[in-house]
Formats: structure tokens, sequence, C-alpha cells
């Protein structure tokens, strides 16, 4: 890759980017720190990268699979964006849940409970929504 490959970059890409680093990576990192913060110090920096995408990665996954219609797309990067909102809906649910097992001193174990509830919560009304509106079509 050279430095004129960065010209045909578009912005919305870089953006879309950020906002799937910063919620894919940003809530398990912040997860980590809150329950486990001696793994900062005993696990190198692509571990700890891969420990806080695990946390993350696979309801964003089921998500995408979820949003994203094949059949329907319009531009050849819908898939992305469908990851990426994805993995702004899913991180947004993994702070959401820390700040609530956090505030009612909830053990990592319960954090992850609770994070599974609303995950599978999510993951229903998304299924019931996507129902509803190919009935309307």
């Amino acid at each position: 890759m050279s430095f004129s490959d960065f010209d045909k970059i578009k912005e919305k890409d870089t953006i879309l980017l950020l906002f799937g680093i910063l919620f894919l990576v940003a809530p398990g990192i912040l997860e980590f720190f809150v329950y486990y913060r001696s793994i900062f110090i005993d696990v190198n920096i692509v571990k700890l990268l891969l420990l806080a995408i695990s946390l993350v990665l696979p309801a964003s996954f089921i998500y995408t699979l979820v949003l994203f219609e094949k059949n329907k797309a319009r531009e050849e990067n819908d898939l992305f964006v469908a990851f990426v909102l994805s993995s702004v809906c899913s991180g947004l649910i993994n702070y959401c849940a820390l700040v609530i097992a956090y505030f009612a001193n909830f053990s990592f174990r319960q954090f992850i409970e609770i994070l599974f509830a609303i995950q599978i919560i999510i993951f229903f009304l998304l299924i019931w929504i996507r129902m509803d509106s190919k009935k309307s079509e």
C-alpha cells in the first residue's frame, strides 16, 4: 500500500471505521479496566485487544446478519455499514450493562450475565422489527 492509496479512501468510510474501532475495542478494554486492572500489566497489547474485541464481536456479527439484506443491497459497502451500525449498537449495550453492573457492585460474572440477557432481548427485538417490516412490504 502506497501513500497514493490513502487518497482513494472516502471520509465517510474513515468515520465509519473509527466508530467501529471505538465501539469494538473500547468497551472491552473498559470492562477489563473496571474488573481486572492487573491484566494491563500481565498481558501484552495484542492479547488485550483480542480479549476486548471478543466481548463485543460475537453480538456485532449476529446483529450484522440480522440487519443486512443481500438482495436489497444498494451500494457495495452496505455490508460494511451494517457491520459498523451493529458494532455501535453492541458497544452501546456493553457500555449500558457496564454502568448498571458498576453502580450495583456486581461481579464480572454477574456483569456478563446482564450483558448476555440484554443482548438476547435486543436480538429478539431486531428480529421482531425485521419480521414486522417484511409484513408491511
